[in-house]
């Protein structure tokens, strides 16, 4: 049996699909707190999202997302530089359940980097760490 999360079809999920649905669950909770937030296409480096509330601050949003059963790590292929407008937004999204969310500041996840993984036992106290993105607009 798969690790994988399974569609309504009982087949494995795409890593690309559960990818894409990441990015746009994290782009239309952004809008519930009233800021804007685009996708950036594929060959930017380290950005999915560009996010900003009127121009003057703008927040670089790196968006990771697992639909494995047993998840214990979240890939990440290069140790990331720490910057203050640049976060990590880890997703844990596991069938019909409302997904997971894990706010890190890159600083953090430059710090606990092992090789191209971050394990989630790192992470777990930034769940729901929304307040990093509200505040920095502020």
């Amino acid at each position: 049996m798969s690790n994988k999360g399974k569609n309504i079809f009982g087949e494995d999920l795409s890593s690309k699909l559960v990818g894409d649905a990441g990015e746009y669950l994290v782009c239309a909770k952004l809008s519930r707190f009233g800021i804007s937030a685009g996708l950036m296409k594929e060959g930017i480096a380290n950005v999915d999202i560009l996010a900003t509330i009127d121009g003057t601050r703008t927040l670089s949003i790196q968006v990771k997302s697992s639909a494995r059963y047993k998840n214990s790590a979240f890939v990440v292929k290069s140790k990331p530089k720490p910057s203050e407008n640049l976060i990590f937004i880890f997703i844990e999204w596991k069938d019909e359940n409302e997904p997971i969310y894990y706010i890190v500041q890159s600083k953090h996840i430059s710090q606990i980097w092992k090789e191209k993984y971050i394990n989630l036992s790192d992470i777990s106290q930034f769940q729901g760490n929304w307040d990093l993105i509200i505040n920095f607009f502020k």
